[in-house]
């Protein structure tokens, strides 16, 4: 048996969709819904939380499991000689990032939407410090105290409800 979490709906070409944020693809059923007008939609659940692991415990997350595991999703429902393409929304990004750079075989093409790649800006030093800041409040302080702070971090506040210094690109 797979250890593998997916849903499949529509048809046509394979769209595989990669969730971010908290690794399940529940809130995008509005979406997938509407995608699978014209495609064979895979919807990927790399933690299983639409599938019966929600309230379990979640173990450190990699890019390259997540990626892995869109890859052996792909194995089992594209058909030989066929590409997917890939949608990747914040860290499903990465994740569709990775997929391309070890696998680009197999994809036709990716969309990585709004993947938190911080170390591409100009102050991605600043960024990858205040992620650090929200990895740190969750070892200290649990997964609620730490979402705080990660909505601090995404709103540019300074962790006292004040707005921090605005990213800006060249």
């Amino acid at each position: 048996m797979s250890d593998l979490c997916f849903d499949v709906s529509g048809s046509g070409p394979v769209l595989l969709v990669i969730p971010g944020g908290a690794g399940h693809p529940m809130g995008l059923d509005w979406m997938t819904a509407h995608l699978a007008r014209r495609f064979t939609v895979v919807t990927y659940d790399p933690l299983g939380l639409a599938h019966g692991r929600l309230g379990q415990p979640v173990t450190d997350q990699r890019v390259e499991e997540w990626s892995d595991g869109a890859r052996r999703v792909l194995e089992e429902v594209l058909p030989d000689g066929e590409s997917a393409y890939v949608l990747g929304t914040s860290s499903g990004g990465i994740a569709a990032l990775d997929l391309l750079a070890r696998h680009p075989e197999r994809l036709r093409h990716v969309v990585a939407h709004e993947p938190p790649c911080v170390a591409a800006l100009p102050d991605g030093a600043r960024h990858r410090e205040r992620f650090r800041e929200v990895y740190d409040t969750y070892r200290a302080a649990g997964p609620q105290a730490a979402g705080a702070r990660l909505a601090a971090v995404l709103e540019e506040r300074d962790g006292r409800g004040r707005p921090g210094r605005p990213t800006s690109l060249p």
